[in-house]
C-alpha cells in the first residue's frame, strides 16, 4: 500500500502525511522512499509548513531519503534546519546513513568535529555518532552514548552499543549494560550472558576482566563468579 501511495504522492500530499501521521518519521519514510528524488527534495523545501509537534520527526525522516539520494544535499538539509534541535534530528539520520558509507567511519567522525558543541551534544546526534564509530574505537562510541540525557533514547543506544561490540570488546558491551539505566534483573542478564559467551572462547581474558574491572561494582562481582567454575569445580 505504502508504495502505491508513494508512488503517486506529491510534496503537498506528503507533507499532510507528516502533519497527520502519530509517527511522522516512520509515516513519511515509509510512503515517501518510493517516490522520485524530486518529489523528496520538494517535500524537503516544504519543512517550514510542517507543524512543530511534527517537525523534529519529519526533518529526521527526509535527512534519511535525501541520503540515500544525495548524500551533499543531505548534509546541506540537514545543516540548514531553523534550530539546533531540528539539526540535531535531521543530522542523526543523515550519520546514520553516512556511517554506513565505505570510509563512513572517517567523514562521520569528520562531520561531528565540525559542529558546533550545542549540536554535537543534542541525544539524536551522540546516539547516531555512537552507532557510526562503534567497530573502530568502542571506547569512544560509549563515552558519546554517556553524555545523552534522555534516558529512553540512552537505553536503546547503549543496548544497540552492547549488541554490537559483545564479541569484538566485552568489556565495551558489559560496560554499556551498565551505562543503560536497566533494572538490576535486566543487567545481570545482559552482562552474565555476554560473560559465558565470551568465557566460552577466551576463558583467561574473561577471568583476568573480573578479577581486575572497575566496570562492575563490588556488590555485583559475586553474582558472576559462577561463570569462572568450569563443571565439576575444575576437577578432575
Amino acid at each position: 500500500v505504502t508504495k502505491a501511495i508513494g508512488e503517486k504522492a506529491s510534496p503537498s500530499e506528503l507533507l499532510d502525511i507528516a502533519n497527520g501521521a502519530d509517527h511522522p518519521a516512520e509515516a513519511v519514510y515509509q510512503v515517501a522512499r518510493w517516490d522520485s528524488a524530486g518529489v523528496v527534495n520538494e517535500l524537503a523545501n516544504l519543512m517550514p509548513s510542517v507543524n512543530a509537534a511534527a517537525a523534529g520527526q519529519t526533518a529526521a525522516s527526509i535527512g534519511n531519503l535525501l541520503a540515500g539520494i544525495n548524500m551533499d544535499r543531505a548534509m546541506a538539509f540537514a545543516m540548514g534546519q531553523g534550530t539546533d534541535q531540528l539539526r540535531g534530528f535531521a543530522i542523526s539520520r543523515v550519520m546514520d546513513e553516512l556511517g554506513s558509507k565505505p570510509n563512513g567511519d572517517a567523514q562521520v567522525r569528520s562531520w561531528y568535529a565540525s559542529l558546533p558543541s550545542s549540536i554535537q551534544n543534542s541525544d539524536p546526534v551522540l546516539a547516531a555518532y555512537g552507532d557510526s564509530i562503534w567497530a573502530s574505537d568502542p571506547a569512544a562510541a560509549l563515552l558519546a552514548l554517556q553524555g545523552i540525557a534522555d534516558p529512553q533514547t540512552k537505553m536503546f543506544a547503549c543496548l544497540a552499543l552492547a549488541k554490537n561490540s559483545t564479541s569484538s570488546s566485552p568489556e565495551t558491551a558489559i560496560a554499556a549494560i551498565y551505562e543503560s539505566g536497566l533494572s538490576g534483573v535486566g543487567i545481570y542478564n545482559h552482562v552474565n550472558q555476554i560473560l559465558q559467551n565470551w568465557y566460552a572462547v577466551n576463558p583467561q581474558a574473561a577471568s583476568n576482566f573480573l578479577s581486575t574491572t572497575q566496570i562492575i561494582p563490588a556488590v555485583d562481582m559475586q553474582k558472576y563468579a559462577p561463570i569462572l567454575v568450569p563443571p565439576g569445580g575444575g576437577k578432575g
